[in-house]
């Protein structure tokens, strides 16, 4: 957004409203293309950029900033939604309960993916981006060495930002049961829709059916552009070790999370 337009958006913020829904995360698990699905109905309105990161980087800015990134009140309709999508607020100390200040009745969507697949991608796109120079297993290993400390920072302080924590933070990431209890403390099971990321991929417009009845918007829209987005060409060939680290690593985790949702995700 150039100069101008910002200073716009500022100065016009009182005249624009906050989201009524928000994409959670997690990162690596397909964030990026199901808001791209749920942008293509014409009762959603969303901000131009997928991440704010006003829940986690931001927080310490007003709210007439972050009402800055959202369209003008007089484009909607009372059955118009207006979300954004921010995959690192799942894994954030701090986001529950600051969305939860701003937003009590907000809705919530989170997707979720093999843990052991996610770190991995993660993994990769760091390298893509050129934040990570260990080979994968030893950056697996040396992710307490590089971020416990960045994390506690993190809880201690709501205002401390970590890129390490943020970028090599492979494992936590996955610990979904740790980071679904923190809203869990402050928001209602119909306030959260948990997806899982293999279901959009093979039945897009199944999985997209329920999103749109859990934010109370028409059903009956079909999402035209299905196209996978943000996928990480830069993967290569991961030992067996790897896989078997991880596993053992994510198994109690998985566990806690499949008794607590119900449902066996498979992992």
């Amino acid at each position: 957004m150039n100069t101008f337009l910002r200073t716009y958006h500022r100065a016009t913020a009182c005249l624009r409203p906050l989201p009524n829904f928000l994409v959670l995360g997690t990162q690596k698990a397909g964030t990026t293309s199901l808001f791209h699905y749920i942008c293509q109905h014409p009762e959603v309105f969303v901000n131009k950029s997928k991440e704010i990161h006003f829940f986690d980087r931001y927080s310490q800015f007003k709210t007439a900033w972050y009402r800055s990134h959202f369209p003008l009140l007089g484009n909607f309709l009372p059955n118009h939604r207006i979300g954004e999508a921010t995959p690192y607020y799942l894994c954030h100390p701090h986001a529950p309960r600051c969305i939860f200040e701003l937003l009590p009745t907000v809705k919530l969507i989170v997707i979720l993916r093999d843990p052991v697949e996610r770190a991995i991608s993660h993994y990769f796109h760091e390298v893509k981006k050129g934040r990570e120079e260990l080979p994968l297993f030893e950056a697996l290993q040396k992710e307490d060495e590089r971020c416990a400390a960045e994390w506690q920072k993190m809880v201690a302080d709501m205002s401390y930002t970590s890129r390490e924590h943020q970028s090599f933070s492979y494992k936590q990431r996955g610990v979904y049961i740790e980071q679904l209890r923190r809203y869990w403390k402050f928001f209602s099971e119909q306030q959260m829709l948990i997806l899982e990321s293999s279901r959009l991929f093979t039945n897009p417009h199944v999985v997209l059916q329920q999103v749109f009845q859990f934010l109370d918007i028409n059903q009956n829209v079909t999402v035209k552009d299905v196209t996978v987005q943000n996928a990480n060409s830069k993967k290569k060939a991961v030992a067996p070790e790897v896989y078997t680290y991880l596993k053992d690593f994510f198994s109690p985790y998985n566990a806690l999370l499949s008794d607590a949702l119900g449902r066996d995700f498979g992992w």
